[in-house]
């Protein structure tokens, strides 16, 4: 995308496509890193109130995961996100 844009290519529905599918991605890579690193955490850090854990329900992990699988391309976070729901799970 990078070179797209400093190139200057012309916007057209495949550029805009790519452009969907990269955000999506980064947007399910960032939540995937997110629910293994709160995973880990078991008791809340000193302080007044403790950030708020974001607990998914079996079945909308699996949809995660099936939306991950879906992607137009690899996220690397989707092996940490199935390696955590395999041993969370069991």
């Amino acid at each position: 995308m990078t070179t797209a844009e400093q190139s200057q290519f012309p916007d057209c529905d495949l550029f805009q496509q790519l452009k969907a599918a990269v955000t999506e991605a980064e947007r399910c890579a960032s939540v995937a890193l997110q629910l293994v690193s709160r995973k880990h955490r078991t008791r809340p850090h000193g302080g007044a109130d403790p950030a708020p854990v974001t607990r998914l329900s079996l079945d909308e992990l699996q949809g995660f995961m099936q939306q991950l699988q879906n992607l137009p391309c690899v996220v690397r976070e989707a092996e940490l996100v199935q390696v955590s729901n395999s041993m969370g799970f069991k």
